[in-house]
């Protein structure tokens, strides 16, 4: 008695089928006949005379319904009679697409969520699951996530400054597997630090006189602009002290001398059109107020005395 063990449901064009069987009068199975019929048509002989119990099935149409059976033929030559079908699988040769679902161009977290989907052809055998990789920059692609049933997953540890893609590809329940596309198919740019500001050096770091205008600006990333700026002082070294909060000035005199001769010290940060809020500029756009006797030293002694009163 010979079988031919169950086959899935949905099958690529290129297959394996198995058969076994077993002699209940003893002599044992010399070998084992295998048919085929295709949409329930006409049987076909496809194996005969075999002693193995599998072999390729090769060049099955799309679409279509393999039955296969098989009979037994012992030792001494009883043959056994053929029955129904066995087994049966219907082909699906054509691969799933499968894209990941557009990006911000800037992303402000080094955490994010990232997206997909995929179609299978008209009266394929469906999606079972997807492959997911991304790059940094132009670099070497990398496996993210490999044989997921989900759509959606986050992506942690992004770093500052880089710009990241993402591609995708589905393998259908037959088996058949999307190549992958050469190019991301969604990016984002990271960036977490927000636009970058400075206050402009003062030339000369000295003055004698009541007021004197500071200058900043900032940088921010292609296709932002910067909103508004914050501008913060403080005189030797002591505590911040808020000056200006969301101006979209660029300079201004400053007047808040309060007669007290030292060196006051700048810094900005800006908002970008994001929303998001830079850094506080890095220290060093420092000038030193000298209206009152006793008076600094010649201007070649200057920046001595200069770094030891910021410090």
């Amino acid at each position: 008695m010979a079988t031919v063990k169950p086959l899935p449901a949905w099958s690529p064009t290129t297959f394996t089928v198995r058969w076994e069987g077993y002699d209940p009068g003893g002599s044992g199975i010399a070998y084992y006949d295998i048919q085929y019929n295709i949409n329930y048509g006409t049987w076909m002989n496809w194996r005969e005379h075999q002693t193995g119990t599998e072999a390729a099935f090769v060049g099955g149409q799309n679409g279509a319904v393999y039955q296969f059976r098989a009979r037994g033929v012992d030792h001494v030559g009883n043959v056994q009679a053929w029955g129904a079908a066995q087994a049966q699988t219907r082909i699906d040769t054509i691969p799933p697409a499968a894209t990941v679902n557009p990006l911000p161009q800037y992303t402000l977290t080094q955490h994010f969520n990232v997206s997909w989907g995929g179609t299978d052809n008209a009266g394929g055998s469906g999606i079972a699951r997807y492959d997911v990789q991304y790059r940094v920059h132009d670099g070497m692609w990398e496996n993210w996530l490999i044989g997921t049933t989900n759509t959606v997953a986050q992506f942690t540890g992004a770093q500052d400054d880089g710009l990241y893609g993402f591609r995708a590809r589905a393998i259908d329940v037959a088996g058949n597997v999307q190549p992958w596309p050469l190019e991301a198919q969604a990016q984002t740019f990271v960036d977490t630090t927000g636009p970058v500001s400075r206050v402009e050096r003062f030339n000369p770091a000295k003055t004698s006189d009541s007021s004197f205008t500071v200058q900043w600006s900032a940088q921010t990333l292609p296709g932002l602009s910067i909103d508004s700026f914050d501008v913060r002082y403080r005189f030797r070294n002591g505590a911040w002290i808020t000056w200006l909060t969301g101006t979209k000035l660029t300079s201004a005199l400053f007047d808040q001398l309060n007669a007290l001769d030292g060196a006051y010290e700048f810094q900005a940060r800006a908002a970008d059109s994001l929303g998001q809020l830079g850094a506080w500029s890095d220290p060093g756009s420092t000038i030193y107020v000298d209206r009152n006797a006793p008076f600094l030293a010649p201007a070649g002694h200057l920046p001595v005395v200069f770094q030891n009163d910021i410090q």
